[in-house]
């Protein structure tokens, strides 16, 4: 049977999509945002008087790379009754022709929810195209439609048993993560959202120790890789993104806890995506040790550093060097070393992100001293990024609690 699809890049590589749930392609599209939504709604647009959402696929499937590309295109899927979505992709290429029996095997390996929907490659002009099953990524095996539920507040009080509190207690002593008042609000949510989406309870969702792996449970000071949280990163690209709309002269940002500087780097190359911005950027890099801050300085990275950068865009960033990689220079000028640790003097100015994951907790006896630097550093309406569990609330009243694809975050007013 001879069918067609639509084919698309997502990162280094092409896929295709049944035509007949596509609707049409549209290049132009003003996007009223949903700052409670997750990361990878884009927002909602109006079509013709039809709401329909916009979905990144990308971040929905959690493909290997950490999404750079600006100038996307939308296609308008169409399921039928009403149900229509907007899924957002790198760039449209063409409709291809095929026949069932061309379809092989998927061969490689990836780590992303994307392998899950292949229903195998075909090959047009020595390129390899993945065939995308849409259909189960928006509907539940019971033919209910899934997008809505993405919509679903999660900022709600989560209530618990004590033996489940003293359960989940034990599990974060043995990785040796606080469980405090500064913690354990943001932990029990966030355990609860995971239990919601797997359609299981806690106490099942506990029993599996890979919950507690990511890098927001970790004291880690050291990166691996450019762009390793990828869900802090994306939160930093959407507030990024409302600066450079803003048309501000000058935005800074300062960022505490990764000595080696791969996050404020990661964050240099967000910015420099923007190839129309005007505004002088500055990136502060700080922390409470000058011989770790010093290794940072134009260091060299081996190739496993940008593993989570598409090799299409590597040569965008990154120049050769002796024992590997090191950033372009005109990215590497936007960033500045300089040591910091609580104190009742000295803070930076101006500021207008503080990104500072974890790094409360690992000053928790400074809080008062630290929340102090940081009110005062922040410029009116700045924005200070935690810990994912880090919820400040009950130790500081100045600034406001304000969600912003769907993470907390505070906002001098």
């Amino acid at each position: 049977m001879t069918r067609q699809i639509l084919t698309i890049l997502l990162d280094n590589d092409i896929f295709g999509i049944d035509v007949r749930v596509i609707q049409e392609v549209i290049k132009a599209f003003d996007v009223r945002r949903i700052p409670d939504a997750p990361n990878f709604i884009e927002g909602i647009i109006n079509l013709r008087g039809e709401i329909i959402p916009l979905i990144k696929i990308k971040r929905l499937l959690e493909t290997d790379f950490f999404d750079l590309y600006k100038n996307k295109k939308v296609i308008i899927l169409n399921f039928g009754e009403g149900n229509k979505i907007g899924l957002v992709v790198d760039k449209v290429l063409r409709i291809i022709s095929y026949e069932n029996t061309e379809i092989k095997p998927l061969e490689t390996i990836s780590v992303s929810k994307i392998a899950e929907y292949i229903i195998g490659t075909i090959e047009r002009d020595k390129q390899k195209i993945s065939i995308i099953d849409i259909m189960p990524i928006f509907y539940s095996s019971n033919g209910s439609f899934l997008y809505k539920r993405f919509f679903t507040k999660n900022n709600t009080d989560v209530f618990i048993s004590k033996n489940l509190f003293y359960k989940i207690k034990e599990k974060l002593e043995k990785i040796n993560f606080p469980f405090n008042n500064l913690t354990k609000e943001g932990v029990i949510k966030y355990i609860s959202k995971i239990a919601n989406i797997k359609g299981k309870s806690i106490e099942e969702i506990i029993k599996d120790d890979n919950i507690f792996s990511t890098s927001h449970f970790s004291f880690n000071e050291e990166r691996t890789c450019f762009f390793e949280n990828k869900p802090d990163m994306y939160l930093i690209d959407e507030i990024i993104e409302s600066l450079v709309y803003e048309k501000k002269k000058s935005i800074n940002l300062w960022v505490l806890g990764n000595p080696t500087g791969e996050d404020a780097r990661s964050i240099a190359i967000i910015f420099y995506v923007y190839k129309s911005i005007n505004s002088k950027i500055r990136i502060i890099n700080s922390y409470n040790d000058y011989d770790k801050l010093k290794s940072g300085l134009n260091k060299e990275y081996k190739e496993s550093y940008l593993k989570n950068i598409p090799s299409s865009l590597i040569e965008e960033f990154f120049e050769n060097s002796t024992n590997g990689f090191v950033l372009k220079k005109e990215i590497e000028k936007t960033i500045c070393f300089d040591f910091f640790c609580p104190n009742p003097k000295f803070s930076p100015s101006n500021i207008d992100i503080i990104y500072a994951p974890n790094f409360i907790l690992k000053n928790f006896d400074k809080i008062s001293l630290l929340m102090n630097n940081f009110y005062k550093a922040l410029n009116k309406n700045g924005k200070l990024i935690t810990g994912l569990f880090e919820n400040i609330e009950n130790f500081e009243n100045r600034f406001k609690k304000y969600y912003i694809k769907n993470r907390l975050v505070f906002i001098k007013e």
